[in-house]
């Protein structure tokens, strides 16, 4: 594994599980010192940091409820206090309950909204106040940002889409300073608060393309990327569907974005597409779309990304 984070300080919100446990041990692997934040769960951070200090990283367990805004704003500066500054932040602590709108209590709204909106305003704005050139703030957004897939999803579906906006107009205000602002937007993924195999399953496997769901690795891998040197749209919102969803005219998604004219409606945002290990990397660039498979597309992006990774101007032929 490459070392391209050597040196770089990280914190990963929500990081004793899941995705979050995913991409704080990845981003350990790749060269970088992580704090991760948990809610309860002592024994499972502390297995994520022990993990990767076996592996000879730098780690440090951080007890902050993402609901509890001035627990968040202290777990920043406790990360800052530990290893000295902070270059990356990736705001993945999130929570859904699922079921029918009507039947959710207010109680249930102000959890989802508290942690998946407020949490990640909260945590971004004390971060800023550390980062310097260089800096990256990675949302770990959803698809049902995009469009509910599931029935059920109503109040966590309208979270992720108030992030994807926020990343949007973040980017605008900090991108000058150097600082890029990108969104992550998994389809359904393989973790204990959405198990492949729980009764959710079926209805969200059927609305992929590849009929699966996806695995923590992948959306780490996509967030080590977007971490790394290499440059990214500062005005981009990323997503990563190991399982992409179709489009509504009988095509596969495999790597929309806002901004990418997607058939269920335009955006004017110029951003870059980069999808998941398990779909087609895509070559995009003002006139034409010119696709090629890889087993591995983020090596390919580190030695093609001026083939890769191009910012569209204009709409795409799909």
């Amino acid at each position: 594994m490459s070392r391209k984070l050597e040196g770089k300080i990280a914190l990963v919100t929500g990081g004793s599980r899941g995705i979050g446990a995913a991409i704080a041990k990845r981003l350990a692997g790749d060269g970088a010192s992580v704090a991760i934040t948990y809610a309860k769960d002592a024994g499972a951070a502390s297995g994520v940091v022990e993990a990767i200090e076996r592996n000879g990283g730098k780690a440090v367990a951080i007890q902050a409820d993402a609901a509890d805004a001035e627990a968040v704003k202290s777990a920043v500066e406790k990360a800052v206090a530990t290893f000295g500054r902070l270059d990356v932040l990736v705001n993945n602590a999130g929570t859904a309950i699922p079921k029918r709108f009507e039947d959710t209590t207010l109680e249930e709204l102000n959890r989802v909204i508290d942690i998946n909106v407020r949490g990640v305003f909260v945590a971004t704005q004390a971060a800023l106040k550390h980062m310097n050139d260089g800096g990256r703030i990675i949302m770990i957004g959803s698809c049902v940002g995009e469009r509910v897939l599931t029935p059920g999803l109503v109040p966590y579906s309208a979270t992720k889409g108030a992030v994807k906006m926020f990343t949007q107009g973040l980017s605008r205000e900090v991108g000058n300073r150097g600082i890029t602002v990108n969104n992550v937007q998994p389809g359904p993924i393989d973790t204990d608060l959405n198990p492949a195999a729980g009764d959710w399953a079926v209805p969200q496997k059927a609305a992929t393309a590849l009929g699966r769901y996806g695995q923590v690795e992948e959306v780490a891998a996509l967030v080590a990327f977007i971490a790394g040197p290499d440059r990214i749209s500062p005005e981009g919102t990323l997503p990563s569907t190991a399982a992409p969803t179709h489009n509504g005219r009988g095509g596969r998604r495999i790597g929309s974005a806002a901004g990418l004219g997607r058939p269920d409606g335009p955006d004017p945002l110029p951003l870059v597409v980069v999808p998941l290990s398990c779909c087609r990397v895509v070559r995009h660039s003002a006139s034409s779309m010119f696709p090629f498979t890889s087993p591995d597309p983020f090596s390919a992006m580190s030695k093609k990304r001026r083939s890769v990774c191009f910012v569209l101007r204009e709409r795409p032929p799909w």
